[in-house]
């Protein structure tokens, strides 16, 4: 009984020692000063220790990039510890919290790589048969924080201004709230369960709550079981993007491809002119489900159900070209079973909340019941179709 009193007794000396200041300033200037020059990069931390329920927190941690700028820091972290495996390398945490924390990818002016990738290759020795490193964390949650990704080669150069297309060289979320289970890092493999997410951009979009089952990589960004709601949309679907590389999340439109099962949901299309400037003001609101294939520009919608206001739907496989060029978007439309209520058309915004210009022979026809394909530009439509109105059926084969 005596020895483990005095283990116990040694354990809680050494908890007491990390809360006296001179002892947490001498160790925390050991290991960040052993650490920054084994890395060639500058890793500090103002404050660590261990909390009387043997948490481990820490406060103001940074790793700094080859550029001596902040590439991940945590304003307060602190985490309740469970076991260290050697081979594979593996750290596993039951929980961890991190308030005001900002994880900032940069790709500077003149470089081809990210910031992290530098980093990572000048801390890293070249090896045969490198080995896996694993970090668990049973349950994490992040509160307040940022993630942002800038190429400085395609970066604006002057201020964002509110109204303008979003920034090709610069992708950011801000105010995120996160909760999530079964957070593993395997490499350069990031996966999780979430539980909730919200966060907003700095073009207008903010993403009310989210939950489902992540995976991102250096090159896919997977959800599964997605779920999320905006002020405008709430969306059911699997998603995933692919991309070549980080960087190309800022150009999104033309350089992620977009793979998505979409179950019964509605979407607004205010969310998707946050990041397309061209089509702001169709504030248009659709309920639609099926897949969804290609990039912004060159999308394909496969076996799609799509309904608008309360009686116009469509039904078919539709192929959109350059959607955000509104005026010179090329147009695959293949009708199976579609209806149009004609005063509802008439009143579905265009860019900058213009309505569609309808004849007045058309608005006069009151309905149309639809079957075939139209295939071009607006308005210039090569159009075969079946067509069923209120005044009278119509048969066309029309090529302009």
């Amino acid at each position: 009984l005596w020895i483990i009193g005095i283990f116990i007794a040694l354990d809680l000396l050494i908890v007491g020692l990390f809360f006296v200041p001179p002892i947490q300033n001498y160790v925390i200037s050991k290991v960040t000063g052993f650490i920054s020059n084994k890395w060639g990069a500058e890793i500090g931390v103002s404050r660590i220790y261990v909390t009387p329920t043997l948490r481990l927190a820490a406060d103001d941690f940074v790793i700094k990039d080859l550029h001596n700028q902040p590439m991940i820091y945590v304003k307060h972290v602190k985490g309740r510890f469970n076991t260290l495996k050697t081979n594979p390398l593996t750290l596993s945490f039951h929980s961890v919290t991190a308030t005001e924390a900002d994880v900032t990818l940069v790709t500077y002016e003149g470089d081809t790589i990210v910031n992290i990738s530098a980093w990572a290759k000048k801390i890293s020795k070249p090896k045969k048969n490198p080995k896996d490193f694993i970090l668990r964390i049973d349950n994490i949650r992040l509160i307040n924080s940022r993630f942002s990704i800038a190429n400085q080669n395609k970066q604006q150069k002057t201020p964002y201004i509110e109204g303008q297309e979003m920034d090709p060289g610069f992708f950011e979320m801000r105010h995120i709230d996160f909760k999530a289970n079964k957070f593993q890092v395997f490499n350069d493999d990031i996966s999780a369960k979430i539980k909730h997410i919200s966060y907003d951009q700095y073009f207008g979009f903010h993403l009310i709550k989210g939950s489902g089952d992540f995976e991102i990589t250096n090159n896919l960004l997977r959800f599964d079981d997605c779920k999320l709601q905006t002020e405008n949309s709430n969306l059911d679907l699997d998603l995933r993007f692919d991309y070549n590389i980080w960087g190309n999340l800022g150009d999104f439109l033309d350089s992620v491809n977009i793979t998505a099962t979409v179950r019964p949901s509605d979407f607004c299309l205010t969310d998707a002119a946050c990041y397309a400037a061209a089509i702001r003001g169709m504030d248009n609101c659709l309920h639609f489900q099926g897949l969804v294939n290609g990039c912004v520009n060159d999308l394909r919608l496969i076996d799609f159900d799509c309904h608008y206001n309360n009686s116009t739907y469509f039904n078919g496989d539709f192929a959109l070209k350059d959607i955000t060029d509104f005026k010179h978007a090329v147009w695959n439309m293949n009708f199976n079973d579609s209806y149009i209520n004609m005063k509802e058309l008439a009143e579905f915004k265009l860019p900058d909340g213009k309505e569609l210009p309808l004849p007045a022979i058309v608005k006069r026809i009151g309905y149309a019941k639809l079957k075939g394909s139209l295939t071009g530009y607006v308005p210039a439509l090569d159009a075969k179709m079946d067509i069923q109105t209120g005044l009278g059926n119509i048969k066309t084969d029309i090529s302009s």
